[in-house]
């Protein structure tokens, strides 16, 4: 047995190793040196007559590399192999066939030659041996053997399985249309029972290529045989797929979609976009079923990816669709807000999709946020009536400000909802100075740092102020902040006061949750001294990720990242790989020290269980040392609110 090592886990060096392993017990056993022997001598200079009894040896190598020596000698090895085929036992019998197969494809005789190496193969359709006469009808298929087409049908109907996977897969391969019948009984027989059988079929409808007869079969009475249509369909790219959309099967419905999106098979996404009209009139309450929200969320990206004001309009309608659940309406307004700028990629499945660049009506698009916005922003679904407000401050919708206004003093509200409310009304001056002493004022943390931050755009002066009495707090939050925009200003007293709080870091006389924080705000600056700071404390980041970070931005970054990869070997909740222990109760086990760690220096301490060495590489080189506190906050669940 062979095991190959990476060495330096998933983001390797180019160097690796491969170990031999054996069980010392037999590595001096009479059949192990006799395979070994076998094997060093080689095989061409043996007779025919030798490689034939070698094709029934105990030893799987010695058999294949038998099999290949006589199939190397052609012709000359026809019957033979043929002979094996046909009186043999076992598993020589297959190596015999496959031989065969061998020489059909080099060999220079006619198909209709009596000699011709697959004219054996088809007496062996009917053999007792159910795996011989699977075999036969797979190597028959491959070699393209014309004549047998029509026994090779019979056999679809055979008991077992395995040989109607091959016979179906064979009359395929060969383009025999008079097969079709046979193959479409096999689905519906099979009703998607037997995935493998599916297959088979989905397969044979391919290679058949013959579009007429698939669209024909698209209005089957049976569920099996449409679905096995669709996926021939699919493989081909064709998009006469589209006619699937509004069959009556959900599950045949959804297939549809997922074709036309996640391939994509541009020609029919219009008819994937129409497919919106039936959700944006329904005017049932009752929840979506899988499948329709499946197809729904390909229809919205459909037409985002369209462009086009009618569907921006259709898009609206969703979000405003009071009988759908909330996740549906955010992902179509989300999908309203990126409307004039789409991302590269696909908001389905991710694939990289640029859209193409043809100019997109601004002015219609406008007027569909002007009509859906002031609705949603009312919406009694809090988080969508927040995502609302927050792309109206960006777009400069028009909205109510007294309801507005309402929500900024509303102390029970979300921190999210306050701060659109906040960013909105900022932009009219004549109410810019209630709601900045408003929410600067405020108990939330989060309305007070954004309001800080706003501040710090028009008057530093003011800012410094607020700065200073930030610093003052016990709030770990506010302090944050503080220091963030304060990095920002452009100030004669930041340095000093920068230094200061480095050197309390240094001292320790500052929390460890603000230490990044102002690594972060030295880093930068572009002043020398602050470079010079910045300089001797390269690794001090990463060190001072020990506390003060984002327990659901790092629970994001865990599960999601693509360069960390977490979840490729380890697992939270049932989620994500073996490889590596599980995360679920890491804060049982490990301190922030120990799990801080962990990340940045992966090698020092390996778990019991896992080897001597650890595949994981230093996550220096994916995440930001900000990331990073992110995710030991999450990780260490019990003392960070992680539920």
């Amino acid at each position: 047995m062979y095991v190959s090592d990476w060495v330096e886990g998933w983001y390797g060096n180019y160097n690796g190793r491969i170990f031999t392993l054996h069980d010392p017990d037999h590595v001096a056993a009479a059949p192990v040196l006799h395979a070994s022997k076998l094997a060093v001598e080689g095989f061409d200079h043996r007779s025919l007559d030798e490689l034939k009894s070698l094709l029934g040896h105990a030893d799987q190598r010695i058999r294949l590399q038998s099999q290949f020596a006589m199939a190397r000698r052609g012709n000359d090895a026809i019957e033979h192999l043929a002979d094996v085929a046909e009186s043999g036992t076992g598993l020589e019998r297959l190596h015999a066939i496959w031989g065969l197969g061998m020489v059909a494809r080099t060999t220079d005789l006619s198909s209709s030659n009596e000699r011709y190496p697959m004219v054996p193969v088809v007496g062996l359709l009917q053999d007792s041996d159910r795996e011989v006469r699977g075999q036969a009808a797979k190597v028959l298929g491959e070699t393209g053997y014309e004549p047998a087409a029509e026994q090779l049908v019979e056999l679809i109907f055979d008991e077992e399985p395995r040989v109607v996977y091959h016979a179906t897969m064979a009359v395929g391969r060969l383009k025999h249309r008079d097969g079709l019948d046979a193959i479409t009984e096999m689905l519906w027989v099979n009703a998607n029972d037997d995935a493998m059988l599916r297959h088979a079929g989905v397969m044979a409808l391919t290679w058949l290529d013959d579009r007429a007869a698939l669209l024909e079969l698209s209005r089957d009475e049976f569920p099996a045989v449409r679905l096995a249509t669709l996926l021939a369909l699919r493989r081909m790219g064709d998009p006469a797929i589209e006619v699937f959309l509004e069959d009556p099967d959900p599950l045949i419905a959804v297939e549809a979609a997922r074709a036309i999106n996640d391939l994509p098979i541009d020609e029919a996404m219009p008819a994937l976009v129409d497919r919106m009209d039936g959700f944006r009139t329904s005017a049932s309450a009752s929840e979506l079923s899988p499948s329709e929200r499946s197809i729904l969320w390909r229809g919205i990206n459909a037409s985002l990816r369209s462009g086009r004001p009618e569907n921006a309009s259709a898009v609206a309608d969703i979000a405003l669709h009071s009988g759908y659940d909330s996740e549906m309406r955010r992902e179509a307004l989300s999908a309203l807000g990126d409307w004039m700028d789409p991302s590269v990629r696909d908001r389905v499945n991710g694939a990289y999709r640029p859209v193409d660049g043809t100019p997109r009506d601004e002015a219609a698009w406008r007027g569909v946020l002007g009509r859906a916005i002031p609705q949603l922003v009312v919406d009694g679904d809090v988080e969508l009536a927040t995502a609302a407000k927050e792309l109206a401050a960006k777009e400069s919708i028009v909205l109510d400000d007294e309801m507005l206004l309402s929500n900024l003093e509303d102390v029970n509200g979300s921190s999210r909802d306050r701060i659109a409310s906040l960013r909105h009304l900022h932009r009219d001056a004549s109410r810019r100075k209630q709601v900045m002493d408003l929410a600067l004022n405020d108990p939330d943390d989060a309305l007070h740092v954004v309001a800080l931050q706003l501040l710090a755009d028009s008057d530093h002066e003011a800012a410094m102020e607020w700065i200073g009495e930030d610093l003052e707090q016990e709030s770990i939050p506010r302090k944050q902040g503080a220091i963030a925009v304060l990095g920002q200003l452009d100030a004669p007293e930041v340095v000093t006061i920068l230094a200061e709080l480095h050197s309390q870091t240094v001292t320790n006389q500052l929390p460890t949750a603000l230490h990044l924080d102002v690594h972060e705000a030295i880093a930068g600056r572009s002043e020398n001294s602050m470079q010079l700071l910045s300089s001797l404390q390269e690794d001090e980041p990463f060190a001072s990720a020990l506390r003060g970070g984002d327990s659901e931005r790092g629970r994001s970054l865990v599960r999601y990242h693509a360069a960390a990869a977490c979840l490729r070997c380890h697992s939270i909740e049932g989620h994500g790989g073996t490889s590596a222990p599980d995360l679920t109760d890491v804060h049982e086990r490990l301190d922030r020290a120990a799990l801080l760690q962990s990340i940045i220096d992966p090698t020092a301490v390996v778990a019991d269980g896992y080897g001597d060495v650890t595949a994981m590489p230093e996550m220096k080189d994916h995440l930001t040392p900000r990331q990073v506190r992110d995710i030991v906050e999450y990780l260490a669940g019990a003392d960070s609110g992680r539920e």
